[in-house]
């Protein structure tokens, strides 16, 4: 594993070590100048607040990746969750979920 692919891990936030070792497989069986250019559009995205949308967010407060896309209008939150949050906290994202569509 070389020290990109651990910096590149460090991004993800709070992540379980059987997630750890599926993104590091996923890191060496992919070209790493894609991983590098998509990991430099997320970086450098902007968010853009359009009213005519009604944008809902779901966000982990440890996703390093992503907490730059935090909306002024509905923003969940799942604490301690990370950018593989859907997998490692999936209870949690479905109550939120449910929440969110019974609104």
């Amino acid at each position: 594993m070389n020290f990109f692919d651990k910096q590149a891990v460090k991004g993800f936030g709070n992540v379980s070590d059987e997630a750890k070792a599926g993104l590091l497989e996923m890191m060496q069986d992919t070209d790493q100048r894609f991983i590098k250019w998509a990991l430099k559009q997320i970086r450098k995205s902007n968010y853009v607040d359009n009213a005519t949308i009604e944008l809902v967010n779901v966000l982990g407060t440890n996703d390093q990746l992503i907490k730059i896309w935090k909306s002024k209008h509905a923003n969940f939150y799942i604490e301690n969750g990370g950018h593989l949050m859907v997998y490692e906290n999936a209870d949690e994202v479905n109550k939120k979920l449910r929440l969110i569509i019974n609104s």
